[in-house]
């Protein structure tokens, strides 16, 4: 029987292969109707992994799906000197306003005194970029490099 099954196939080998990817392609389509829309939610309610999501998503990091930077920068009369506190601040606001997809962890906020240095001179902020197409982070960060030439006098970034 496979034989002649064989033998079938070898001398209708066109025929054969058409069908085949008549098959494939039916299939395929049938899927795409079928199949539904595809989702990319987890959840498992009741788990230590389900909290620990609902934990990251409360405490603001959901938005935090895309590529991250650094501000940093120096100031010799220290960077908790209120001047340089000051102009610091507002530099991370600017940034926030006007960089679309952009939030700033300032190192002067008390959860984040690890972002200064021992000796107090120099410290980082992180800039954290919303998930994007690749191409849309360069402009946001030249936007961003801009801002450094409105550093005041003394500091350094």
């Amino acid at each position: 029987m496979f034989r002649r099954l064989a033998q079938y196939c070898y001398r209708r080998r066109r025929l054969v292969v058409v069908g085949w990817l008549i098959l494939l392609v039916g299939l395929l389509a049938l899927g795409n109707v079928a199949g539904g829309e595809s989702r990319t939610n987890f959840r498992l309610p009741g788990s230590e992994s389900q909290e620990a999501f609902d934990l990251l998503a409360e405490r603001g990091f959901a938005s935090r799906s895309g590529d991250q930077g650094q501000v940093v920068f120096e100031a010799q009369a220290g960077v908790d000197d209120p001047a340089v506190r000051q102009a610091m601040e507002g530099l991370f606001r600017k940034i926030e306003e006007n960089v679309p997809g952009v939030s700033v962890v300032s190192p002067y906020e008390s959860q984040e005194a690890h972002q200064i240095s021992e000796d107090g001179t120099i410290a980082y902020a992180e800039v954290n970029f919303t998930d994007r197409p690749h191409e849309d982070y360069q402009p946001a960060a030249d936007q961003i490099k801009g801002y450094r030439d409105e550093a005041p006098a003394g500091l350094a970034g």
